[in-house]
């Protein structure tokens, strides 16, 4: 993939980031372990899992890298690579993939440290221009982790651990996926009962789903 079309998909990914998150919406959504919304007129929902869909999701996990770690090609070769193969292979070639972690964690550090400052100044009912400025710092490094990061899972994304990575939050995603009916009472159900009804739903449901799952989950699941 050349660098400009991969600079166009970083682009295409921030903006869809960006149509559905803001940080004042974020900072609920963690507080609160749930997030709502709406979608073609429709309510739905996704709570932070419990102990047993956690537990069911890292069992299909395992199950998923055991098959992909034991598949060959036809000359009995293993078909995917790990990560750290991945690595080796792209540093020959002059790319540094842990230096990407690097700053990712670095930049994760500056936006802590600044959303305490934050934090702080609207504790202290502090002047709206600074809050703004704040906020649009944090706007600004959220953007740049999600460039550095996107570009990393780009280099690793045929790797079979972010395969199995992405197969936990999609999974997860299934099983979170809610939505509010109201007969014959008003009652929250899953959104899909089985893993097909899933795999052939609607696109923009699944993406947003998914985006809640995520953001709710990173910091909390391995």
């Amino acid at each position: 993939m050349d660098e400009q079309k991969k600079e166009a998909e970083v682009k295409e990914i921030q903006k869809k980031i960006s149509d559905i998150m803001n940080i004042d919406s974020i900072n609920e959504i963690l507080k609160s372990n749930e997030a709502e919304f709406v979608y073609k007129d429709q309510k739905y929902r996704v709570k932070k899992p419990n102990y047993q869909q956690k537990q069911e999701t890292y069992q299909k996990k395992l199950e998923k890298f055991s098959k992909l770690l034991d598949e060959v090609d036809d000359e009995g070769k293993p078909k995917y690579k790990l990560e750290e193969d991945l690595k080796k292979a792209y540093l020959k070639r002059g790319i540094d993939i842990d230096s990407l972690s690097t700053k990712m964690f670095n930049l994760n550090i500056k936006r802590d440290g600044i959303m305490l400052k934050l934090g702080e100044a609207l504790k202290n009912n502090a002047d709206d221009l600074d809050c703004k400025t704040l906020k649009h710092e944090i706007e600004s490094i959220t953007n740049e982790i999600q460039d550095v990061s996107i570009r990393k899972t780009q280099y690793l994304e045929s790797s079979i651990e972010n395969q199995c990575l992405i197969y936990f939050y999609t999974y997860l995603s299934f099983l979170l996926g809610e939505k509010l009916v109201k007969e014959p009472t008003e009652n929250w159900v899953r959104v899909w009962n089985t893993w097909e009804e899933f795999k052939q739903g609607d696109e923009g449901l699944l993406s947003r789903v998914s985006y809640y799952t995520t953001l709710m989950c990173n910091s909390d699941i391995e």
